[in-house]
């Protein structure tokens, strides 16, 4: 009764943590990444609004506040930024450009290798942003006024003459230049937006996780080998 008791504990506190890590959603921290690395995230956002302000911070906001409903994402305590440009800002300038740091989803996918290669602002992402705050995919039509290269085109209200307020958009499923630039819409529409973090950095795993998932590992190996030496003597 006893054995079994300890037994059942050990693996309630070992499979509880490594249930845990498994069902973490998004994906923050990508595998392939080595301590002290450095990278940024990126997705879409499951929210939406229009595009008729003229001021980029209004974005900037809207962005932050979506991060935010994820507490994953919010535990990383990072600004985040619109990639959209408006009439005063391009979406290049908007993000601030980390050369040395690739760009990820929330999927752990590369999106894009350090920004000083000029990938994410491209016609050739690795991989499609197309996930939301909570790492579900998503497809959707976000707004950007801007040209794949980041700089605006069309932008978020902006008024174009000949047209009036419109602005572009892109497709969150796209790897090549689509994804910046896929269509106009006009600017009441609403659409998604895409949100970029601030610069990361990979960092060692938690001692509390690491040293509840050794306890448990060691707690099991004990058990298993006490069990053994009973059976043996009662032979």
């Amino acid at each position: 009764m006893h054995y079994n008791l300890l037994r059942q504990c050990a693996l309630s506190a070992f499979f509880s943590v490594f249930a845990l890590s498994l069902s973490a959603t998004p994906i923050v921290v990508p595998q392939t990444l080595s301590v002290g690395q450095h990278y940024r995230l990126i997705f879409v956002t499951s929210g939406f609004r229009d595009a008729t302000s003229t001021d980029i911070t209004v974005y900037n906001t809207f962005v932050n506040d979506q991060a935010n409903l994820s507490p994953t994402l919010q535990a990383l305590n990072t600004t985040w930024y619109a990639i959209a440009s408006t009439p005063g800002t391009n979406a290049i300038d908007n993000i601030h450009i980390s050369p040395n740091s690739a760009i990820y989803n929330l999927q752990g996918e590369n999106v894009a290798a350090g920004e000083a290669s000029g990938q994410l602002f491209s016609d050739s992402l690795l991989h499609p942003i197309r996930y939301d705050q909570s790492g579900t995919s998503t497809v959707a039509s976000v707004w950007t006024g801007s040209a794949t290269i980041g700089l605006g085109t069309y932008t978020l209200g902006g008024l174009i003459s000949g047209f009036g307020n419109y602005a572009i958009y892109g497709n969150s499923q796209a790897q090549d230049s689509s994804w910046m630039l896929d269509n106009i819409a006009d600017e009441r529409t609403s659409l998604h937006f895409y949100a970029i973090s601030g610069d990361l950095v990979v960092t060692a795993p938690e001692p509390g996780t690491v040293t509840l998932l050794g306890a448990g590992a060691t707690l099991l190996w004990a058990l298993k080998k006490r069990r053994s030496a009973i059976s043996s003597t009662r032979q």
